[in-house]
Parts: structure tokens; sequence; C-alpha cells
């Protein structure tokens, strides 16, 4: 019986066995028994076993559980790179054909959305006029300025356009700067991005996951439609939660750039225009360790400088 088993590792562990039977990879393996037909079987040969060998089964499925949730986890940012759009040299034409697919259908939605916009300055929008004018612009804003940073899914352009935005507003280019920005930005910031990433991250492990559950249909055919449900459904999950990140990522650049600027003793630029260009050299600068000629580097109090060494 599994009372030896409970009494003898105790309630810690019976607290991480419940967590693992309510993780994915749990249903995943779950799954795979039902799919093979081998449930009952499993459980006579589980109930002929006495109290240790009970305790030794299901540390060792305990074990299975949880390394296979450590490695799907591990794997949860490949996934989300290849739900990108960042495929291997193999899939490159379909790559090409996906993006300009994306283009054809974000110049149709700016042609609809430019009609909408002079219609509502000029006659007013109906009601189902305004909720497509509204979904318009979403769809403009989840995808780059500019054509050529376009990728060959909708995930890909949403966190595309949240990497571009920092620099066509500011000229700060996100993969240079947001280590920095990270380390200045509040910890209420950080704790908000922290957990919108592990959303995502969590999303993309359950796609995993739902994908490799269309594995057992080698075994049984009801897997396949199970898996790819699951899987179109965390699809819409990871587009939700990604929106949730890009946003709070662009958000840490609207409110706290400035103390980019003054952690690394930079000017802080005085208009928009200054700013764009102030935020490409400082880009250069952290990037390559390419400052203006003439540059002072600013003290604690804001306007003053001294000359830089």
């Amino acid at each position: 019986m599994l009372t030896s088993f409970w009494t003898g590792l105790g309630g810690k562990l019976a607290d991480q066995w419940i967590a693992a039977v309510l993780s994915p990879a749990f249903l995943f393996w779950a799954g795979g028994l039902a799919a093979a037909g081998r449930v009952d079987d499993l459980g006579r040969d589980f109930g002929g076993l006495d109290g240790v060998e009970q305790g030794a089964a299901v540390i060792g499925a305990f074990v299975a559980v949880t390394v296979s949730g450590v490695v799907a986890r591990a794997l949860s940012l490949g996934v989300l790179r290849l739900l990108e759009g960042y495929w291997p040299r193999p899939f490159e034409p379909l790559r090409r054909a996906r993006t300009r697919a994306q283009a054809r259908r974000l110049h149709t939605a700016a042609e609809r959305w430019r009609e909408l916009a002079a219609a509502e300055r000029t006659r007013g929008l109906t009601p189902s006029e305004h909720h497509e004018y509204a979904d318009l612009d979403r769809r403009r804003r989840d995808a780059p300025i500019r054509e050529e940073l376009l990728m060959a899914t909708r995930l890909g352009n949403r966190l595309r356009a949240a990497e571009t935005r920092p620099d066509d507003r500011y000229g700060l280019d996100a993969i240079t700067c947001w280590p920095r920005l990270w380390l200045v930005v509040p910890q209420a910031a950080q704790d908000e991005v922290t957990a919108a990433r592990r959303a995502l991250d969590a999303c993309a492990e359950v796609w995993l996951w739902a994908a490799l559950f269309c594995g057992w249909g080698v075994l049984s055919w009801w897997t396949v439609p199970v898996g790819v449900v699951v899987a179109a459904g965390a699809y819409r999950a990871i587009l939700a939660a990604a929106g949730v990140y890009a946003e709070l990522v662009v958000a840490c650049y609207d409110l706290h750039r400035t103390a980019l600027y003054r952690a690394l003793r930079w000017p802080v630029p005085g208009t928009p225009a200054e700013e764009r260009t102030a935020g490409r050299e400082l880009t250069r600068y952290l990037a390559r360790g390419a400052a203006p000629a003439g540059l002072s580097f600013a003290t604690a109090a804001e306007g003053e400088a001294v000359q830089a060494p």
C-alpha cells in the first residue's frame, strides 16, 4: 500500500508529486499509457507490488515526469524561435513565401485602416466599422514598421515589433540596450516583465507537449485531434502572452530610458528629434565603444557635464 511510501518520504515529496501530476508532462505520459491501452494493466501490476516496490515505482515515475518536464522547459525557447519564424535553411523558401503573404495582408490592412481613418474624420464610424478600425490598428502595431523586418508568422511579427519600436521611437537598439536597461528599471517593473515572460514560456511548453502528444497517434488515432486542438489553443495563448510581454518591454523603454542615460552618464536628450540621434549614438557606444567626438559625460546633477577622459 502507499501508506508506507507517504510515511517514509513525508509530505514535502507528496506536495512535489501532486505538482508533477498537474503538469503537462504527466498528462503527456498518462495520455500515452491510455493510447497504448495499458492503464488497467498498469493498475493491476501496481496493486501486486509490496509497499517498498510501490514506493520505488512512484519515485521512478516522479523522476521521469520531472526530468521530462525540465527538458521541455529548456526547449521552450527553441520552440518560440520556431513559432516566430526562425526556421532552418531548408525551409527558407517557405519562410520567404510566408513573409510575402504577411506583407500583402498588412498592405491590405493598412489601406483599409486609412479608409476608416478618413471616414472617422468626415462622417464618423458605425459600431462595426469602429470595431474593425480598432482591430486594424492593433494589427498594425503588431508588425514592424519596416517591411524588410517582417517575419513569417504573427507571433514573430508581434515580438519583432516590440524589438524594433524602441529603435524607431528613441534610436535605441533593443538587442544592445535591453540588458543594460533591465539593470536600472525598478524592481516592480522587473517583476511584471519576468511574470509575463514566464507565462509566455509556459504556453510554449504546453504547445510543445501538445505537438509531441500527436506522436502517440502510432498507438491510437484519437491522440492526433486532441494534440492538434490543444496545440491550436496553446498557440492562441502564446499570442496573447507575447502581446503582454511585448507591451511591458516597450513600456520599460517608454518610462525608464532616461534612467539608462543617467546610469551611463550620457547626456539626456531634450527633444524627440535629438533623442533619436542620441539613442543611435548611445547604441553605437554600447555595441562598439565608439563615442561621438567631443562628447562630455553628464554628472549626477542634470545639465552639468564633465569632459570625457
